[in-house]
């Protein structure tokens, strides 16, 4: 989950929450953590410099799929999703994520 600005009166969270948690129960996920980096910009800030999220970048064999209710959530720039698919590529032989066993 991430935000660039947070105001009292901001929903986007719980949407961007509700979001995720419908497309894991359809893909048959089991969510294990939530990365929230709220008031922090995707097109200033790479994934990998983000507080939350890149935490758990650092960690995959903790878990086998990452979950965003929207690709805007995950990168706002071409250099930005570059860097994420290379991420990706280099912890798998196909360029796509691991084989996910569903629950």
């Amino acid at each position: 989950m991430r935000l660039s600005y947070l105001t009292d009166v901001t929903t986007s969270p719980v949407r961007q929450r509700t979001s995720i948690q419908l497309c894991a129960q359809r893909l048959g996920f089991t969510l294990i953590a939530e990365a929230s980096d709220l008031g922090v910009s995707a097109r200033k800030m790479s994934p990998f410099e983000r507080p939350s999220l890149s935490a758990w970048l650092k960690r995959p064999d903790e878990y086998e799929a990452i979950v965003w209710s929207h690709v805007d959530r995950a990168v706002r720039s071409v250099s930005h999703m570059s860097e994420l698919i290379e991420w990706s590529r280099q912890r798998s032989s196909s360029g796509c994520p691991r084989n996910v066993s569903r629950s």
